[in-house]
């Protein structure tokens, strides 16, 4: 679970943007006051559609620094009640006071992160706290590793391959090279070496090859990067999350309207769809 707190007194609406780009499983909390209370239209209709949690938080009374403090102090109130959790929770301003939280929650072995917006976000991946840890881990063999070790592909296969599939390297990686993510080399694997209705052959060679591949999220990052313009990369995040919520390219582009339109002014969504077109072939 992702958890966000906007101060939306700080960041505003420019705050929510990559909002359409949250699971059911992400929650949102917008903190606001009377100096921030108003939305336009075009974001309370990105606010109905999303899928995510969001709940608001109206800061009545207080100085200058009420919201801030209401804010922290949800924050804790939500660590303690997510405790036994991977829960990481992202903090939504533009006001870098917070970061004593990041660090303070960090040695206490809590994911609490500053960002200037949701789309922003790359959720980390929580380290179990020193008294939760195994003495010692167990020596794997090649084949029950879980990183993918190092040198070029073929070096990599013998690696983590049993013995008895090593005569068949260099068809797992062409494979591999051809199929790039995952679910494709899984149901390539399963068409070339599936023995009738015994499937157990192409099952072994993919959980032994399954580190060497990158999984559809993570090889969408990669090529996103390498199409976007730079500006537009800390919103990768959220262009992942449109690529593969949506079946078809139109309904992509809609979704890229709504979730980068600055007003009437459609140029970023535009440019954004454009770049990332010839990665979207296998939308209808």
């Amino acid at each position: 679970m992702n958890c966000f707190l906007v101060d939306y007194e700080n960041v505003h609406a420019n705050g929510l943007n990559g909002i359409s780009g949250l699971s059911e499983e992400d929650t949102v909390i917008i903190f606001y006051s009377e100096k921030a209370e108003t939305m336009t239209f075009g974001l309370h209709r990105r606010l109905n559609e999303s899928k995510a949690q969001i709940s608001f938080q109206r800061v009545s009374t207080g100085g200058k620094n009420a919201l801030d403090f209401q804010l922290c102090t949800y924050l804790g109130y939500l660590i303690c009640q997510n405790a036994q959790s991977l829960a990481a929770y992202y903090i939504v301003s533009g006001d870098s006071d917070y970061e004593a939280l990041t660090v303070y929650w960090k040695r206490h072995n809590v994911n609490v992160s500053l960002i200037p917006e949701i789309a922003a976000f790359s959720a980390p991946v929580k380290s179990p706290p020193e008294s939760a840890k195994e003495p010692s881990a167990p020596v794997l063999k090649p084949s029950e590793q879980t990183t993918a070790p190092t040198g070029d592909l073929s070096t990599q296969l013998k690696a983590v391959l049993p013995a008895k599939y090593h005569a068949q390297i260099p068809v797992i990686a062409d494979i591999i090279r051809r199929c790039k993510t995952r679910q494709n080399v899984h149901t390539e694997l399963m068409r070339t070496f599936h023995q009738g209705a015994d499937t157990s052959v192409p099952k072994e060679i993919y959980q032994s090859v399954k580190p060497l591949v990158p999984g559809e999220a993570e090889y969408l990052q990669t090529e996103l990067k390498a199409v976007l313009a730079e500006k537009y990369h800390p919103h990768i995040y959220a262009i992942v999350g449109i690529i593969q919520r949506y079946k078809t390219k139109q309904e992509i582009h809609v979704e890229l309207q709504k979730a980068f339109h600055e007003g009437a002014d459609n140029r970023v969504p535009s440019e954004i769809y454009q770049s990332i077109k010839p990665l979207l072939t296998d939308k209808a």
